[in-house]
């Protein structure tokens, strides 16, 4: 499907939702609509700058435009553990307090939308 000015800017507020949610709107993210290679969205990022550039494809093979940027917004999310993972050199007390940062996400999110159903 190729996308529109319409497609682009509603990337952009679904993203900015999910990025409000996720808890990370202390990162600048820059929207671009482009052409990408084998991806209908992608997401770059500096962490030191916290500093991402989340970009749509001109042409998408999945049309749920929402849920790619649902997609995009989670990666974003994830930057920290990423970047420690990779790092190797992050002390284990700045790893942890990540971790238990995704736990009290989960917690405080997700856990009041499921509880009870495992009865």
């Amino acid at each position: 499907m190729k996308t529109t000015t319409k497609h682009f800017e509603e990337f952009k507020a679904e993203f900015r939702r999910w990025q409000e949610y996720f808890g990370r709107m202390d990162w600048e993210v820059i929207f671009e609509w482009k052409t990408l290679d084998n991806a209908d969205a992608e997401i770059t990022w500096n962490i030191e700058a916290k500093l991402a550039t989340a970009g749509l494809n001109k042409i998408v093979e999945r049309e749920d435009i929402k849920a790619l940027a649902f997609h995009e917004a989670a990666e974003l999310w994830t930057v920290p553990l990423r970047y420690m993972c990779k790092a190797r050199f992050i002390d284990f007390d700045t790893m942890n307090q990540e971790f238990h940062g995704v736990v009290r996400f989960l917690e405080n999110r997700l856990y009041p939308l499921i509880k009870g159903e495992g009865k």
